[in-house]
């Protein structure tokens, strides 16, 4: 403490001798009031305000007061504002926000994030956010439902202090979310009056924060500021805070004019005029009462009730009423004002009359001067001691031209106490504060009135109390007279009835009075707020004053929170706080309390109690209870957003995505509308038409056109949709091609996916017809040349080939009939570019269509055009050009043994190439291919894949796709090669390297499928890496198999072993079963067991029964591997105490399709006998499947067994297997097997275990399997038929089901039966599983 007071006092004390150098000029009563200074120290309330809304600015004005009351710190920051910087400084301890429509998803996450590590959310007002459906704790489900009737406030807590069951009949309905929306564990604090299940006031827990949610559409303003104060301060658990500590009662309109009239009820209950009634009951009462409760009163002068704003000014109803005193005869008004002085109370000013200092009231506002100079030397005349200093306005009414005058004619008035609620303009509305009108007076408002105080009053007076510690009442001495007859109408005017209940001033047998009811209240208020001082105006006015220019600053220091003044000054040395204290806490609290001899009590309040405490200095440090920070912060968050996530996936599966886009619409939160699309996207690859347009239209309307072609064009790249490019032809009506490579970009898409828009094509030409670009554009005008086959789109068409000497020109000229083009320079064009290639046959015949040409060419032509094998011998290079132009088959056969690459040759190496690759000669096309300079690679990888050059496909296929690396479409073929080569990893490898949208649809659904069909550990090892290319059901399916295969279970069996059918062994096992993270397998059982007596004569000592239990222990070594190991252990225990183990080690391995077993196991004999006299069994089973053929499986199996009374046997066990039938759902198996077995005993009684020395049998069955692992059911079920020698043939049973409830909830059962005439042990077992992710 020491340490903490020493850095406090170097932080202040400069602050600290500056303020109280100032405290003169805060507390002159010479001047004006100052307003009081807001704390600028470091927040611990973080308030965002949305100023679009007027209601809400004065909402969060309201709560603003509160905190400065309290001096609790805070900060404001608008909705914007904190969008730019969402980070919550780590001082906060609430963030208080009205509607978050308008803040971004980052700041929705920092919120989240705040109040996982610990902070309070408070949001007073209902939110129909989606976005804050978790933290407000709606249901996944919630259809954001309103109710439209709850109304009224019931407290389920108390959220005033010591007030559960309060009561407030509030008359505007809530207008909120009906309970149907929300979480059963919700803590709901406040119900409506109406509708017990509607949450008024709701407290969810996420992570180490709150949410605290006030469930209302309507703003909570003045009247409600004690109410959004608590619901606030729920997040400032041990935080405490400086309140005044006073209440005041306020006698109105006494001493005044007294009549001698009788009225009722005083007349029937006393029979006592007004003015014996005042004089000798009530203020003698009155008295008594604040004796009883230390109360002081200030009591407010009337001198007349006449209605008289001209002068003169007389008092003529004041003295008219006169007794005889020890002084002689005076005015009853006046004595009565004389005792009150000399009672210790003090006397206030209301007024010459009653008639309300407004300007209205007073045509002659000089007159009130007049007036209230009449009312000074009538108080002096009286000898009412000092002139008064508080005031209260004629029924609580002043305006600011009234102000000024009683300023000026009567200056010794400095307190003005009309009313904390109502109008300003009307002299109601006021604060503990200068008043705002006229700030020569300090304003000490009161809230209630009245000796019956109800639910509507006293919501009112705690209200105010609870960040204030103020309470202010008035009353009347003729509160008793307003009963609710015709008599009163006209008095009471608008207010209502003070005595409505028409209630006697003394109680009765059948009802109390207005005095006892008062005290009543009195009592329980007193309770209910420990150590209140009841002051007269006066002074509770200076303790006021004391407590609002009164700075304090919190800090924090070695965990304790401080809370201290440097510039307090109170008179009576004593200062008094209030802090909220959770049930948790308390005892450590009130005990540090106690260690620090601070006076407190506490009374109930929200989950916990309010302390009131009283220290002698003005500062007070408690432990802080409610740090922001943790020291496993980012687990908490973590585990909060991922929560988070599973609530926002379950509530996106329950409301369907048109419901929740109409609703973002309809409330005009576009960017919560096309955030949804986008999210919609994400997932869905077949986005219809109409929402993608929805979409645009929506970022059109928030100026978002270039985030909106970014978006389609990552939605086109990971679907690769021909659908989504002709569409962008559509959307850009609406939205428009921001730039011309965005334009470019989408118009080659739709190119790629061959448009039939004669629109998207013309335009594609008209923007896009450049010489480097002369293939897209051959495509586009042969397109239109099909779609529109004008004469003009021809011409185009084929000018374009021609000048562009496009490869496939050939191809396309012989498609066009001879001389139907009617232009002459075309069709010379043509002719050039036949005799070009050598064909001058058809260079001959569009001659003559042709423009004039040479005679001496055209016989050039057609000398070249026949006759061939002229040049065959004199150029043979020539002549197998002329082939190849003109008869391909021919050219093939001249070239069969010429050498591929023959110098003279190579000029025609392409074509060769092309020719034998047509005529499926793949050899010949290969081996020419190596001088070819265009060569069509897809067809080289095709023809070397027939070759089965396996090896010399893959280096042909590096070696270009290290130059062309973006060449996705050689990429797509060589992964299909693969694929049919059955290397799945290798296809999976290239087509993961393609971008999503060039990947080959048919490719990926081929990948999907062998990927199916793969075991466990493969698709585990490709989804590990290769995620991305599986389709949703593939993953679905690895995840299912990984629950399966590989998830934790628990699971519980039954287990019986019989002999015939009477158990010699019964077992019940639960078990849980789970991987670690190197795919080890640990096993924990618990076991009930019980081992019978076996029925055999004569009974031996030895048969007994046994009950057991037992912990077992189960390891596998990677199970699934083709090695793998087991080791398993077991303890267990009797009835008599008696400990017993089991242990067991085992091995498999799998190559190809044979299996080998081995095991050895050590356990007692499982009957009653063979654990009474400890007889352990050791067990070697070795097991081998060694398939013979296709058809045929040999099994060979060793069981040895050596027991510890020195008994052994061993059998060996031949069989062979047939496959008759072998489909996905049904396999028959017929079989031959065959055993021999030795033993050194015969126990083929079974006592105390079976044996026999000599054993040799043989027969045949078949084995039936219906369905498979991935059935809903699978039964095995085995029938054979024995021989034994020397022996009574016998028959084996043996089977298996698993049935499954669902994917991971399972069914099983087994048996083995066999029917010897002797013991022989039968198995029965049953259980379930259940798989866990």
């Amino acid at each position: 403490m020491n340490k903490r007071f020493f850095l406090k006092f170097l932080k202040y004390s400069l602050l600290a001798l500056f303020l109280v150098g100032c405290q003169n000029d805060l507390y002159r009563f010479n001047s004006k009031f100052n307003l009081p200074k807001i704390s600028s120290e470091s927040p611990i309330v973080l308030l965002v305000i949305d100023t679009k809304v007027h209601s809400n600015v004065l909402e969060i004005e309201n709560l603003k007061k509160t905190l400065e009351y309290t001096k609790i710190p805070y900060a404001s920051n608008v909705v914007d504002g904190f969008n730019l910087n969402p980070k919550i400084p780590n001082s906060i301890k609430v963030l208080s926000l009205q509607q978050t429509i308008g803040l971004t998803d980052t700041s929705i996450d920092s919120i989240t994030d705040f109040v996982a590590k610990g902070g309070t959310l408070h949001i007073p007002k209902t939110v129909r956010d989606p976005r804050m459906a978790f933290l407000m704790g709606l249901k996944p489900e919630a259809k954001l439902e309103t109710n439209t009737t709850a109304k009224g406030f019931y407290f389920n807590k108390p959220v005033f202090p010591d007030k559960t069951g309060l009561v407030h009949d509030y008359l505007d309905p809530f207008i909120g979310l009906d309970k149907s929306n929300f979480k059963d564990n919700i803590h709901v604090l406040v119900s409506a009056a109406n509708d017990n299940d509607y949450p008024v006031l709701l407290e969810n827990k996420v992570g180490e924060g709150r949410v605290i949610l006030i469930n209302t559409s309507f703003n909570l303003l003045k009247n409600m500021r004690g109410f959004l104060f608590s619901s606030l301060i729920y997040g400032l658990e041990g935080v405490p805070y400086p309140v005044a500590n006073v209440t005041t009662i306020f006698l109105d309109d006494y001493p005044s004019p007294t009549y001698n009239i009788y009225k009722e009820p005083i007349k029937s209950e006393m029979d006592l005029s007004i003015s014996d009634y005042v004089k000798d009951v009530w203020w003698p009462d009155m008295k008594k009462l604040a004796k009883r409760h230390r109360m002081k009163y200030t009591a407010y002068v009337t001198f007349d009730y006449n209605s008289n704003v001209y002068p003169p000014f007389g008092f003529l109803e004041w003295d008219q009423n006169r007794i005889m005193t020890n002084e002689g005869e005076e005015s009853s008004s006046g004595w009565l004002g004389k005792n009150i002085l000399n009672s210790g109370h003090e006397l206030g000013f209301h007024g010459y009359n009653h008639v309300s200092l407004l300007k209205d009231d007073w045509k002659n506002p000089n007159y009130i001067l007049t007036a209230l100079n009449a009312a000074e030397k009538k108080w002096k005349v009286l000898g009412f001691e000092n002139l008064p200093i508080s005031y209260v306005p004629p029924s609580n009414y002043i305006d600011s031209v009234g102000l000024q005058k009683l300023h000026e004619g009567m200056p010794s008035l400095r307190f003005m106490q009309s009313t904390y609620l109502g109008k300003v303009s009307e002299g109601g509305g006021r604060e503990f504060d200068p008043d705002p009108l006229n700030n020569h007076f300090f304003d000490y408002p009161r809230i209630s009135s009245g000796y019956n105080i109800e639910a509507a009053s006293e919501w009112a007076i705690e209200s105010m109390y609870i960040y204030t510690g103020i309470w202010t009442h008035f009353v009347h001495p003729d509160d008793v007279y307003q009963i609710s007859d015709e008599s009163n109408a006209a008095t009471s005017g608008h207010f209502e009835f003070r005595n409505k209940h028409n209630l006697n001033w003394y109680s009765s047998s059948s009802e109390k009075g207005l005095l006892e009811v008062f005290e009543d209240y009195l009592v329980d208020y007193k309770a209910r707020h420990p150590f209140t001082r009841f002051l007269n105006a006066t002074d509770g006015s200076n303790e006021t004053i004391n407590w609002r220019y009164a700075e304090y600053f919190h800090t924090i220091q070695e965990n304790i929170y401080e809370v201290e003044s440097f510039n307090s000054r109170n008179k009576h040395g004593l200062y008094y706080w209030l802090m909220y204290i959770d049930n948790v806490n308390d005892q450590k609290i009130s005990d540090l309390l106690y260690e620090q001899n601070i006076r407190y009590k506490k009374v109930p309040y929200l989950d916990g109690y309010l302390f009131s405490l009283e220290t002698k200095n003005p500062s007070l440090a408690v432990l802080n209870l409610n740090p922001t920070q943790q020291n496993n912060v980012t687990n908490i968050i973590a585990k909060v957003n991922k929560e988070r996530d599973i609530f926002y996936d379950l509530q996106a599966s329950l409301m369907s995505f048109d419901d929740r886009l109409k609703r973002y619409v309809a409330n005009d939160n576009l960017p919560q509308a096309t955030r949804l699309i986008e999210n919609y996207l994400k997932v869905n690859p077949m986005a219809s038409s109409q929402i993608l347009k929805d979409y645009a239209q929506y970022m059109v309307w928030q100026g978002k056109e270039d985030l909106f072609w970014k978006t389609l064009d990552t939605y086109y790249q990971k679907n690769s949709n021909e659908r989504i490019a002709f569409l962008a032809h559509d959307l850009n009506l609406i939205v428009g091609y921001p730039t011309t490579e965005v334009r470019r970009l989408w118009m080659t898409r739709q190119l790629k996916h061959n448009t039939t828009n004669v629109v998207c094509l013309k335009e594609y030409y008209n923007h896009f017809n450049t010489l480097d670009n002369s293939e897209n554009i051959s495509k586009v005008l042969k397109k239109l040349s099909e779609l529109s086959p004008t004469s003009e789109n021809t011409k185009r068409y084929l000018e374009h080939l021609i000048y562009s000497k496009a490869n496939n020109i050939i191809e396309e000229l012989n498609q066009i009939e001879l001389c139907s083009i009617y232009d002459k320079e075309l069709a010379t064009s043509i002719a050039w570019t036949y005799a070009d290639a050598l064909i001058f046959e058809k260079a001959l015949q569009w001659e003559k269509c042709s423009l004039e040409i040479s005679n001496e060419t055209i016989e050039y032509w057609t000398v070249n055009s026949k006759d061939f094998i002229k040049y065959k011998y004199s150029n043979f290079s020539y002549y197998i050009g002329l082939l190849l132009a003109n008869d391909e088959r021919k050219a093939s056969q001249e070239l069969r043994g010429v050498p591929a690459c023959r110098e003279d040759l190579v000029k025609y190496a392409n074509k060769i190439t092309k020719v034998f690759g047509h005529l499926e000669n793949y050899r010949i096309a290969v081996a020419w291919s190596k001088c070819a300079t265009e060569i069509n690679v897809k067809n080289k990888m095709t023809w070397l894949f027939e070759l089965g050059q396996m090896q010399s496909l893959i280096n042909y296929y590096n070696d270009y796709i290290q130059e062309h690396s973006n060449d996705n479409e050689i990429k797509n073929y060589m992964s299909t090669l693969y694929l049919y080569d059955g290397k799945i990893t290798e296809a999976i490898r290239i087509a993961f390297s393609i971008p999503p949208q060039e990947v080959d649809p048919k490719l990926i659904l081929a990948i999907n499928n062998e990927v199916k069909e793969m075991e466990l550990k493969q698709q585990l090892e490709i989804s590990k890496l290769y995620l991305d290319i599986l389709d949703p059901s593939t993953v679905l399916l690895i995840e299912k198999n990984k629950r399966q295969f590989q998830g934790a279970s628990l699971g519980a069996d039954y287990n019986s072993i019989n002999d015939k059918l009477d158990p010699t062994m019964s077992s019940f096992n639960g078990y849980y079963e789970f991987y670690n993270q190197k795919g080890n397998v640990h096993r924990f059982s618990f076991s009930q067991s019980s081992m019978y007596t076996i029925n055999v004569k004569p009974r031996f000592a030895s048969n007994v029964n046994k009950d057991l239990i037992s912990l077992g222990y189960r390891y596998k070594l990677k199970p699934g591997e083709n090695n793998n190991y087991l080791f398993k252990g077991r303890i267990e225990k009797d009835n008599d105490n008696e400990l017993y183990f089991q242990a067991g080690i085992g091995y498999n391995k799998t190559k190809g399709k044979n299996y080998s077993a081995y095991q050895v196991d050590i356990f007692p004999v499982q009957s009653g006998p063979g654990y009474e006299l400890n007889i352990y069994r050791t067990l070697l089973n070795v097991y081998k499947e060694i398939p013979l053929s296709t058809l045929f499986k040999q099994i060979l199996a060793l069981e040895a067994t050596y027991y510890t009374d020195s008994g052994a046997d061993a059998t060996f066990v031949g069989r062979y297997e047939y496959n008759l039938v072998n489909t996905k759902k049904l396999k028959l198996n017929p079989y031959i097997e065959g055993a021999i077995g030795r033993g050194t005993l015969n126990r083929r009684s079974g006592y105390p275990y079976w044996m026999a020395e000599e054993r040799m049998f043989g027969g045949a069955g078949i084995l039936f399997t219906i369905g498979n692992s991935t059935s809903k059911i699978k039964l095995i079920a085995d029938f054979s038929l024995f021989a034994e020698d020397k022996r009574a043939d016998f028959e084996r049973y043996t089977g298996s089901v698993i049935y499954r409830f669902t994917d991971y909830f399972t069914f099983n059962g087994a048996y083995e039966f066999y029917t010897i005439d002797n013991f022989y042990s039968n198995v029965f077992q049953l259980g379930i599983n259940y798989k866990f992710e």
